[in-house]
This record gives C-alpha cells, sequence and structure tokens, in this order.
C-alpha cells in the first residue's frame, strides 16, 4: 500500500488550520492585554502573530496550485 493510500490519524487538516488561527489569536489577545511593554509594541506583536500564520497558510496554497498547474507531484 503506498503512504498516500494509508490512513492517517488525527483530525482533517482544515480543522487543524482552524484551531491554528484560534490559537494565534488567543496569543495576539494576551499580548494586547497583558502585554510588560510599550502599547505600540504590543499592536505590533499582536498584528505579526495573527498576520503571519495568514501569510504562511496562503503562501502554502499558492505554492500548491503552482505545484498542480506544472504537474509536479510532491
Amino acid at each position: 500500500m503506498a503512504p498516500e493510500d494509508m490512513p492517517t490519524e488525527g483530525p482533517p487538516k482544515r480543522l487543524l488550520r482552524w484551531w491554528h488561527h484560534v490559537a494565534s489569536l488567543a496569543v495576539a489577545v494576551v499580548i494586547l492585554v497583558w502585554g510588560p511593554w510599550e502599547p505600540w509594541f504590543r499592536i505590533v506583536a499582536a498584528v505579526t502573530t495573527v498576520v503571519l500564520p495568514l501569510l504562511w497558510e496562503q503562501a502554502a496554497l499558492w505554492d500548491a496550485r503552482r505545484r498542480r498547474r506544472s504537474g509536479d507531484r510532491r
């Protein structure tokens, strides 16, 4: 049986992505409310905590689309 045909353990990938975004939002709220730094730095840290995972996921989607179009099967 090929590795891609093997059943996988755990929740589906979409659920993992959803929980990842909930966790990053929670961290952003903690940084904003209880961060010991200057207010401008708390805002930058909170926005970065939320935006970076979104950009990372979008880059993965773009890469998958590019691979499908080029015929690469990785």
